[in-house]
């Protein structure tokens, strides 16, 4: 699962963990060229 770096938009993020709870699931990207971490609700 990949995701458009919102801090360059140059890259796909990496996904690095995903979660599940009362609200639902999220998961957290990290993207290989800025480093920039961010998490999306699926």
């Amino acid at each position: 699962m990949n995701a458009w770096c919102p801090a360059c938009g140059d890259c796909l993020g990496e996904l690095i963990e995903k979660n599940r709870d009362a609200d639902g699931v999220t998961a957290a990207f990290e993207c290989p060229d800025c480093s920039h971490e961010w998490k999306v609700s699926l």
